[in-house]
């Protein structure tokens, strides 16, 4: 993942736009723009966040490894973050998008 989203992650943490952790996400349902999702998160947890989203009209995302998405937060590993920020979604939204173009 780029280091710029992961920058702006660590940015939105210091904010307190980010949620993470099983129970602060599922806790969280109403206030989520976008949920990203580890792609070596184990098949069950991706497929429990998955659901939740879809369950909850929450876009998400499956992208980076779990050890990028926690040290963007100061963790050895993070099977998922959730965005609380609907302008910080559309900024991470553009910038995953650039890199798949």
């Amino acid at each position: 993942m780029n280091k710029e989203i992961l920058g702006f992650i660590g940015i939105l943490n210091r904010a307190k736009k980010i949620a993470f952790g099983e129970s602060a996400i599922f806790s969280s349902k109403k206030k989520i723009a976008l949920l990203l999702i580890a792609t070596d998160a184990k098949e069950s947890s991706q497929k429990t966040y998955l659901s939740f989203a879809s369950n909850n009209n929450i876009e998400a995302r499956v992208i980076s490894s779990k050890e990028e998405l926690g040290s963007a937060l100061g963790y050895d590993e993070l099977s998922a973050i959730a965005i609380l920020d609907r302008k910080a979604k559309e900024k991470i939204v553009k910038k995953l998008e650039g890199e798949n173009v």
